[in-house]
């Protein structure tokens, strides 16, 4: 099984912030997924669920 922990961050560290706000380019990342047929888990990581919630919304939208 093939998991895929997702979260963004501005290139400095590892913040874990919601999927879109900062500089991770997830549109790029998602099209080489679906292009690879990528059928893992996907781990959202970050540190408030309120954060979480926005990143599975946001990532709902670009599939």
């Amino acid at each position: 099984m093939q998991a895929l922990h997702l979260s963004d961050n501005r290139g400095i560290k590892d913040d874990h912030l919601a999927v879109g706000e900062g500089t991770v380019p997830f549109a790029a990342i998602l099209s080489l997924l679906k292009e690879k047929g990528f059928a893992g888990s996907w781990v959202i990581e970050t540190t408030c669920v309120a954060d979480a919630e926005l990143s599975i919304s946001r990532l709902s939208q670009q599939r």
